[in-house]
Order: C-alpha cells, then structure tokens, then sequence
C-alpha cells in the first residue's frame, strides 16, 4: 500500500512537471510570435520611411516644410511621445517610460501602404501629404497590473494623433541608428521582455539617400 502510494506520488509529480514544462515551452513560443509580429510592423514603418524618387517629394508641400521633414527617422533616447501637435514628434522623457527606453518617430511619403495598426493610409491620415508613425514604450495599468507597453502612434481616420498598445510585457525597448558612412544605413531594435528575454533585429532603410 505504501509502496503504490509513492509510486502514484511520483508519478503525479511527473505528470506536474512535464505539464509546467509544455505551459512553459507554449508561453515562449507564444511571446516569440508576439514579438516577431511587433518587430515586423516597425521594421515595414521602417522601410517605408522617406521618399524614395525627389518626385514623391510632394510639390505642394513647400520648400520651408520640406526642410522640417527632411530627417523621417528621429529616436528620442530615454524618452515617450506625447499626444499634443499632429505633425510635430513630441519627446517627453520621465513620465510612465520603460527603463529608460528610447522613441522612434517616422515620417514617410504616401507611397506608404499600411500603418502600424494595419490600417491602409489615406489622405485623412495625412499632414502636408506625409503619414505620421511613432513607437516607445509605456509603463500602463493593466487591470491594477503595472506593465511596460511597445506603443504605437499613429495619425487616425479624423487627422488626430493617436497611442495604441502593440505588444505587452516589454521590460526595455532601445533603437540605435547607424552612421551615415555605414552601410546599409539602418535601425537597429533592441527589445527585452519581462521574461528576461532579448531579442533584436538590424532594419536596412531603403531610401537612405533622402535623409540628412
């Protein structure tokens, strides 16, 4: 009797184990996917930004402006973005960042397809004829949880600015851009989950010519 009583003991402690270890494999594979998905919305921001001939440099848009813009990839280090002026990159440093995690703010021509909600980008979600898109991380309260969120801003369907969370979990999320006499010229992500694991991924920008 004592005997079948160990044996069961152990075998249900087997049973726990091996159980821990597929919820434990199915949590990774599920922030992996997660994470590659986010990764792949700023890497195609990315992509997308500038111009990529000088005719998609809008002629409506004026000499003046085009200088405001001519940078279409600005990080703000140690900082968020805020909700203020549509059209204008707000860095904000201190308030509900993520360990001092950086800001990446985009501006590209119409060309673009898509922005990172997935949302096509129409003349509505426009200023000046360029699109509008932003990432950082946020510490948000998630149902009396306090959790860092990969944030993305975006210029919505009525020309406002607009945060949406995109991935949730994230402990830091750096960007670090290449010097211009490298090439390819380029973003690199650098992205730590509260898992404790890293992850990064070096972005080629296409129309590199049209910075500066």
């Amino acid at each position: 009797m004592a005997l079948s009583s160990l044996l069961m003991g152990i075998s249900t402690n087997a049973a726990f184990e091996i159980n821990q270890r597929i919820q434990n494999k199915l949590k990774s594979t599920q922030e992996r996917n997660e994470v590659l998905h986010a990764l792949n919305v700023i890497a195609r921001s990315v992509r997308q930004s500038g111009f990529s001939t000088a005719s998609e440099k809008f002629p409506k848009i004026s000499s003046k402006q085009l200088v405001s813009i001519k940078n279409s990839i600005t990080v703000g280090k140690s900082s968020n973005l805020d909700l203020i002026k549509v059209g204008v990159f707000n860095f904000r440093k201190g308030i509900n960042n993520v360990n001092q995690s950086d800001a990446l703010a985009i501006r590209h021509a119409s060309h673009a397809q898509f922005n990172c909600l997935g949302h096509r980008i129409t003349s509505k979600r426009l200023i000046n004829g360029v699109s509008h898109q932003g990432f950082f991380a946020q510490r948000i309260d998630l149902a009396g949880l306090k959790m860092g969120m990969l944030m993305c801003q975006t210029i919505d369907n009525n020309g406002r600015l607009q945060n949406d969370g995109i991935l949730s979990g994230v402990e830091k999320l750096n960007f670090n851009l290449t010097p211009n006499d490298i090439s390819p010229v380029g973003v690199v992500v650098s992205l730590t989950m509260s898992s404790g694991n890293e992850y990064s991924r070096f972005i080629a920008i296409r129309n590199a010519g049209t910075f500066n």
